[in-house]
């Protein structure tokens, strides 16, 4: 797989991870009203969640991809 295919889908990963994860508490009201999700506190706490296991998704593939180009 090339490289660079791997680095841009980490930067990828790595925006949209830090974006979830910084997301204002007022946004999150409004995309949890829109899916119908009661417990309000639960699903900030989902989201901080998904944004974590995004940023480090993208921060591995991003040190995967320079290490081996670095071999």
């Amino acid at each position: 797989m090339n490289l660079n295919f791997i680095y841009i889908i980490g930067i990828i990963f790595l925006f949209f991870g830090l974006f979830w994860l910084f997301l204002p508490h007022v946004y999150h009201e409004q995309i949890t009203e829109k899916t119908g999700i009661k417990s309000l506190e639960s699903a900030h706490i989902t989201h901080i969640i998904e944004g974590v296991i995004l940023t480090i998704a993208g921060i591995l593939l991003i040190e995967y991809s320079n290490r081996k180009r670095n071999f």
